[in-house]
């Protein structure tokens, strides 16, 4: 599988027999939902240059369609990657991307279809680190906004890398989610040892139910591109994650073939295993009330904010950190965050 958005210097793509197959993981998790996640881990042996470590893909021939993961991409770094597919219906509208974080570069494409990319290199990511990637949709108005956010799992902090503006209302994840991992370059070497871990998958279903992702049906694309290393891949799983790997040295076990289907031997729990969001109240005068997330916790999603019971504004908007206060009466001030995965805190304060 080749997506444009890994494009490398290549502007025809030769015909070589040299690159390594792709291999692919599909989770079976048929039904709608608002948040789809994973765990992701490339080991140092296997982290090569012209690598695409694909965790979450979704909505594929639809609606919605995207991919997002992280690359080795040699020169310019180890990237992480988000990029969503123009609308299939008659919209003449393009996607657009609403939030940008920090070195996050968005950019359109029209070469293998049409929609928008992003990717953000001098965040970085490391070998033998696990990360969570996290994605979660949600209405604003009458188009569909998907997030993207993801945690070193070393260091904790979570970054929110981009917001993507989709022109169509009520697009929901609506199909199975999967996993892959390719050697994208036309000029790859296929010879060389390619390794990836996937782990701690979910989809959130709408009535806001967990899938955990603990079956996984296995495939390997060979091709005429592939020929000298077609047999050269392997997948299975380790107590609690999937592992797909490719190379010189790698055979597939037996009885994995080109199809299989696998079942992870540690048992999930019933939704992810992440704390909710902390957070203060850093200031709350009659003029404004301000409030602090570290970089460590769960993100915030959406906000709530009540003066003596009494509601006072609320929406979603995952960088909002202060709300004035000016023309509201009262003497506490109460700030509700709903995080990431849909967990709530409330904190209070007397203003002052």
């Amino acid at each position: 599988m080749r997506i444009f958005s890994l494009q490398t210097d290549d502007s025809t793509l030769e015909m070589t027999t040299n690159r390594a197959p792709a291999e692919h993981l599909n989770y079976g998790d048929h039904e709608k939902g608002d948040i789809i996640m994973i765990d992701v881990q490339v080991p140092k042996d296997g982290s090569k240059v012209d690598t695409y470590y694909s965790g979450l893909n979704w909505n594929a021939g639809h609606d919605g369609g995207g991919y997002c993961g992280i690359q080795d991409h040699g020169p310019k770094g180890r990237t992480y990657i988000f990029s969503m597919w123009d609308p299939k219906t008659t919209t003449t509208e393009k996607i657009t991307a609403a939030y940008q974080g920090l070195w996050t570069k968005s950019h359109h494409f029209g070469h293998e279809g049409s929609g928008l990319h992003s990717d953000n290199t001098s965040l970085g990511w490391d070998p033998d680190v696990w990360f969570t990637l996290a994605v979660r949709r949600w209405d604003v108005g009458k188009h569909s906004h998907f997030g993207y956010w993801v945690q070193n799992q070393a260091s904790r902090v979570w970054t929110h890398l981009v917001t993507f503006d989709y022109p169509i209302a009520d697009v929901t994840f609506m199909s199975s989610t999967s996993s892959f991992m390719e050697n994208y370059s036309a000029h790859g070497d296929g010879s060389l040892l390619r390794q990836v871990h996937y782990g701690h998958g979910y989809k959130r279903r709408l009535d806001k139910t967990w899938i955990p992702f603990v079956n996984a049906n296995f495939s390997v694309n060979q091709g005429a591109q592939t020929a000298n290393w077609n047999h050269n891949y392997n997948a299975g799983t380790k107590a609690d994650y999937f592992f797909l790997e490719l190379g010189k040295t790698v055979h597939p076990d037996p009885g994995v073939g080109t199809h299989h289907s696998f079942k992870l031997a540690t048992a999930m729990p019933p939704k992810p295993a992440k704390s909710a969001i902390t957070f203060t109240i850093s200031k709350a005068t009659h003029d404004v009330v301000e409030w602090h997330v570290p970089e460590t916790s769960t993100p915030q999603f959406s906000y709530t904010i009540d003066v003596d019971g009494k509601h006072i504004a609320s929406g979603v908007d995952p960088e909002k950190r202060n709300l004035d206060l000016k023309q509201i009466q009262g003497n506490k001030v109460t700030v509700t965050l709903e995080d990431l995965f849909g967990e709530t805190v409330s904190v209070s304060k007397v203003i002052t």
